[in-house]
């Protein structure tokens, strides 16, 4: 339909209307077979984004934000080329056509938009809040997925082999793992002095934030890739500063904001003296995130310092959690014990609350 719209002699338009395709498989031929070969490797990075995010199960939303779909094809784009690449969302709808759709949804968190800020509460505790002004409309953004199921079915095809569309094929491709990796990498190499907290159109918080949920479901064999799970979790890994903030705007946020995984990491309460964690074992602490996420990882890496069961249950540290309230703020819980113990001691702290 697109290339019909385009025809503007009478004779033309007949012998395209007489050349219409037969089946489903051979527009999606005509329309891969059409695109630059120059575009034709950001075309099947995007699709792996798309896909990826579509199969993480995160925030159940219309789809990735385009904005945070383009930085992030770019950033790989880079990572294995060495070039750089400008790409716009106006790229991403003539180059992709039918294989995508591109809507205009309300923002699924608005969290990130509001600035928390930090007061002392009557037991010297720390409270994190929003500040309390009228929102504006809510905001809206453009969000991209697979158009239909029978796109990436016949992406993942054995048919597409044999096709002038093979460059674009996905049948050899683990799209999960794939987009893991690119996560993964993007999270690490986060701007520690980043200030954006916005999970859904930024490319840095977005991959911050995933990174637990995808490891949740990750089977952790390859080296390479536990090496980069532990570097996540790891506080002297040059992204952790980007953490917090982004805790503060999660646990001070709405109930689903609230259950992304990154929220319950251990944290630096600002109110306490730096001298209060720096005793901690910094594999002990990674431990204790690995623990709340994957304990499949935390086994792992147990193994890889060569840490036994009760070795690592009677690590001593000391760590603080953002607890979220339901009046919208959240106060900084600070552990004092053994590692074995945190998990009970986090369970009474809530059912206390």
């Amino acid at each position: 339909m697109q290339i019909i719209e385009r025809i503007r002699e009478e004779s033309q338009l007949v012998a395209a209307l007489n050349s219409l395709p037969q089946d489903l498989d051979e527009i999606y031929i005509r329309l891969l077979d059409g695109i630059p070969h120059a575009d034709r490797t950001f075309v099947h990075r995007l699709v792996l984004w798309i896909a990826g995010h579509a199969s993480s199960g995160r925030l159940r939303d219309e789809g990735i934000h385009i904005e945070a779909l383009l930085t992030a094809v770019c950033n790989d784009l880079r990572h294995m080329t060495g070039s750089t690449f400008r790409y716009t969302a106006e790229d991403v709808r003539e180059l992709c056509g039918c294989l995508i759709t591109v809507k205009e949804c309300d923002l699924p968190f608005i969290d990130f938009l509001t600035e928390p800020h930090m007061t002392q509460g009557p037991g010297g505790e720390c409270i994190v809040s929003k500040l309390d002004k009228p929102p504006e409309d809510r905001p809206k953004g453009y969000f991209v997925r697979i158009a239909h199921y029978t796109v990436m079915e016949f992406l993942i095809s054995g048919r597409i082999a044999a096709s002038p569309a093979r460059w674009c094929s996905m049948a050899s491709v683990d799209i999960a793992d794939g987009f893991f990796r690119s996560v993964l990498r993007q999270a690490l190499t986060a701007d520690p002095a980043g200030a954006s907290a916005d999970w859904v159109r930024d490319r840095e918080p977005y991959c911050l934030t995933l990174v637990p949920r995808i490891i949740r479901l990750v089977d952790i064999t390859n080296p390479d890739i536990l090496d980069l799970c532990i570097r996540y979790f790891l506080p002297t890994s040059p992204h952790y500063p980007r953490l917090r903030r982004i805790q503060e705007h999660l646990a001070t946020g709405c109930s689903d904001a609230q259950t992304f995984y990154v929220a319950g990491l251990p944290v630096c309460d600002p109110t306490l003296p730096p001298s209060e964690y720096q005793h901690n074992d910094q594999n002990a602490w990674a431990l204790s995130g690995m623990l709340s996420c994957n304990k499949k990882l935390a086994v792992a890496f147990m193994r890889t310092l060569g840490w036994s069961h009760d070795e690592a249950a009677g690590k001593r540290l000391v760590a603080s959690f953002l607890d979220g309230r339901e009046d919208g703020t959240a106060r900084f819980l600070t552990y004092r014990g053994t590692l074995g113990q945190l998990d009970q001691w986090r369970a009474r702290a809530v059912d206390r609350d």
